[in-house]
Protein backbone atom coordinates (compact mmCIF):
# COMPACT_ATOMS: atom_id res chain seq x y z
CA UNK A 1 0.00 0.00 0.00
CA UNK A 2 1.42 3.34 -1.01
CA UNK A 3 0.83 6.45 1.02
CA UNK A 4 -0.90 9.33 -0.64
CA UNK A 5 0.81 12.70 -0.86
CA UNK A 6 -1.47 14.20 1.80
CA UNK A 7 -0.42 11.50 4.26
CA UNK A 8 3.25 12.06 3.50
CA UNK A 9 2.87 15.82 3.93
CA UNK A 10 0.99 15.34 7.19
CA UNK A 11 3.73 13.05 8.51
CA UNK A 12 6.43 15.54 7.47
CA UNK A 13 4.63 18.39 9.24
CA UNK A 14 4.15 16.33 12.39
CA UNK A 15 7.81 15.32 12.44
CA UNK A 16 8.91 18.93 11.86
CA UNK A 17 6.69 20.10 14.73
CA UNK A 18 8.11 17.43 17.03
CA UNK A 19 11.66 18.45 16.17
CA UNK A 20 10.85 22.11 16.89
CA UNK A 21 9.16 21.24 20.19
CA UNK A 22 12.12 19.09 21.24
CA UNK A 23 14.56 21.88 20.33
CA UNK A 24 12.59 24.45 22.34
CA UNK A 25 12.40 22.10 25.31
CA UNK A 26 16.13 21.38 25.27
CA UNK A 27 17.05 25.04 24.89
CA UNK A 28 14.76 26.20 27.69
CA UNK A 29 15.93 23.39 29.96
CA UNK A 30 19.57 24.28 29.35
CA UNK A 31 18.88 28.00 29.87
CA UNK A 32 17.01 27.41 33.13
CA UNK A 33 19.69 25.07 34.47
CA UNK A 34 22.45 27.51 33.60
CA UNK A 35 20.70 30.49 35.16
CA UNK A 36 19.73 28.55 38.27
CA UNK A 37 23.29 27.33 38.73
CA UNK A 38 24.58 30.92 38.47
CA UNK A 39 22.01 32.01 41.07
CA UNK A 40 23.05 29.26 43.47
CA UNK A 41 26.74 30.13 43.06
CA UNK A 42 26.08 33.84 43.68
CA UNK A 43 23.98 33.01 46.72
CA UNK A 44 26.68 30.73 48.12
CA UNK A 45 29.34 33.41 47.56
CA UNK A 46 27.29 36.07 49.33
CA UNK A 47 26.82 33.77 52.32
CA UNK A 48 30.52 32.89 52.53
CA UNK A 49 31.84 36.44 52.04
CA UNK A 50 31.42 37.46 55.73
CA UNK A 51 33.54 34.47 56.78
CA UNK A 52 36.52 35.55 54.70
CA UNK A 53 37.99 38.09 57.19
CA UNK A 54 37.48 35.73 60.11
CA UNK A 55 39.20 32.84 58.36
CA UNK A 56 42.06 35.00 57.14
CA UNK A 57 42.73 36.24 60.71
CA UNK A 58 42.56 32.74 62.11
CA UNK A 59 45.04 31.24 59.63
CA UNK A 60 47.62 34.04 59.54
Amino acid sequence: MQLKIKHKLFAAIVIANLVVILGIYLLSNWSFSSSFREYLDANKQSQLRPLLPLLSQKFQ
